[in-house]
């Protein structure tokens, strides 16, 4: 069974470029525009890994303090083109700044032990 990643980015053109880099890879891709139409996923569907692009910082904390509660184990990896601020930043399992390879992606999911 495939592995499944939720992406969540505002960028239609950044999130499907990576839908498809991670379904190259060998996962199951689900990408979303934003952190509410993320949540109506977690609810519905199972996923191992949540990859978030770009959020407004109260947004990212929010998405992922529900995101951990609706699936306890979930990953997330951040994604950004800068670091994530230390004051109030939600936990994560992983950071990749953008843009990113597919190689680098390969490595940081591989970080992930999926």
């Amino acid at each position: 069974m495939k592995h499944s990643i939720l992406l969540v980015d505002h960028d239609v053109p950044a999130r499907s470029a990576v839908a498809q880099m991670v379904e190259v890879l060998g996962y199951h891709a689900i990408g979303v525009a934003h952190a509410e139409l993320a949540l109506g996923v977690l609810n519905a569907v199972m996923v191992d890994v949540l990859l978030v692009g770009w959020l407004p910082d109260d947004d990212l904390a929010a998405l992922v303090a529900i995101a951990r509660r609706t699936q306890p184990g979930l990953k997330v990896v951040a994604a950004f083109e800068r670091s994530l601020p230390i004051p109030g930043a939600p936990p994560i399992d992983a950071f990749i700044h953008t843009p990113f390879s597919l190689q680098e992606l390969k490595n940081v999911l591989r970080t992930l032990r999926l």
